[in-house]
Formats: C-alpha cells, structure tokens, sequence
C-alpha cells in the first residue's frame, strides 16, 4: 500500500500556530488528551482558515481528523512530541496531509461515490405531519472521504504475512453526532483480518459530516454500501 503526502504552502500556517507553549502533562502524570485536541483543532482551523484548498463545509471534519490521527498515539509518546517543537509540527503536518480532502494516495480509495437519491428520513417520532421547510434548506446524506482515515501503516501484519488482499464492502450507521454507531461487513475480502480491520478504523476514526432533516437538523443515516479496498505494497 502506497501513501502519498500532499505538500502545500499553508502546511506552513497549519505548524505555525503550534500548542507548545502549553502543558499537556495532568498531576498524576498522564497526557491531557481533550485539551491537546481542542488546542490542535484551533491550530487546524487557523491554518485553513483563509485556505480555498479545504471547502468551509469540510474544515471540522478534516481538524476533527486530524486531531484524531494525532492522539492514537500513547501518552508518553505525546507527551515527549508537544516538548519538541519540530517533532509536533512535523506530527499535526503529517496528519493534515493524510486528512486534507482529495490529498491523499493511499491504494485504498473511497467508493462511495454520491449518495443515491432517496426521499429525507421520516420526522422524529414517527408522526406523519411533514416537517415545515427553512427556505435555502436541502435534506442531506452523511459525507466523509473513508480513505483519509487510512494509512500503510494500518495494513494488518496477518494479512501480510498471508499475502491477502482485496476489497471490503461495508454498511453503517452514522449518528446526528457524525459518528459510526456500527459497521458491518457485507461483502468480505477473504481475509477475516482485513474485514475486522476495516471496520474497526472506521469505527474508531472516522467522521461524518452528519445528515441533515428538512429543518437543516443533524439526524441518523444509514450508508447502505460503502468499501475499501487493500492493495499488498508493491515493493
């Protein structure tokens, strides 16, 4: 699996505004990981701020990313890349580039391809009255780009080791809160470590822009089919 990092001018505003100047490490000596996520997700949004490369509607979800990518790892490991200044902007750059919409190469696209068009979720509660309309407002389907949310390095040692590879076919649930309530695999690859995989990053990493009712309401939406495919390094 191959990954391509994207280079762009602003990458430089994104590790300008770096969280250093600030201590992460709580009094029993573990990593304050909420407050180092809300600190890198301002840092993200100011340095897409005045950026046409990542759309308005796309920011939250791609710093949501990117934050996210950052804090899979451990608290010591945390805490010795915010001491260095380099090594924690090299880390928020890293994971902005593996996050940016359209950005990255990895050989595990997202085929979602657009939503089909269905009539907008039944109002809350079952009744039958129809909600009344905000002019300007459109239902929407949950979005997100899955193959931002990979990476080489996620390519299971098991499959690996077995050679497999292939393509995984998943349904979810996404919630009003942009999150994978649950996955499930509908079309396997072959290889059961490859399909749990798939579902377990999903599950843990991604980031709906959530649905949207009649009213611009963020509901419940369920993504009848979406895959990843798994392609073995070619080197």
């Amino acid at each position: 699996m191959r990954l391509v990092l994207a280079t762009a001018p602003f990458l430089l505003a994104l590790a300008a505004c770096g969280t250093q100047s600030v201590s992460y490490e709580k009094s029993d000596g573990t990593f304050d990981r909420d407050a180092y996520r809300t600190a890198v997700i301002g840092t993200c949004r100011a340095g897409v701020a005045n950026n046409d490369e990542v759309p308005p509607a796309d920011r939250d979800q791609v710093c949501g990313c990117v934050a996210d990518r950052i804090l899979t790892k451990s608290d010591e490991d945390l805490l010795a890349q915010v001491r260095e200044r380099a090594q924690d902007e090299a880390a928020q750059a890293a994971a902005f580039a593996a996050c940016r919409p359209a950005s990255t190469g990895p050989t595990i696209p997202d085929d979602e391809g657009p939503p089909p068009e269905e009539p907008p979720p039944p109002p809350v509660g079952g009744s039958e009255l129809p909600l009344p309309l905000v002019p300007g407002t459109e239902p929407a389907r949950a979005r997100a780009n899955l193959a931002s949310y990979f990476s080489a390095d996620d390519y299971p040692a098991a499959a690996l080791r077995d050679g497999a590879q292939g393509r995984v076919a998943v349904s979810l649930e996404i919630g009003p809160d942009g999150r994978v309530a649950n996955c499930a695999v509908t079309q396997s690859s072959g290889s059961a470590a490859l399909d749990s995989t798939t579902c377990r990053i999903i599950r843990s990493r991604a980031r709906y822009t959530p649905a949207r009712n009649a009213r611009g309401e963020a509901v419940a939406d369920r993504i009848q089919e979406a895959t990843v495919t798994w392609a073995l390094p070619s080197d």
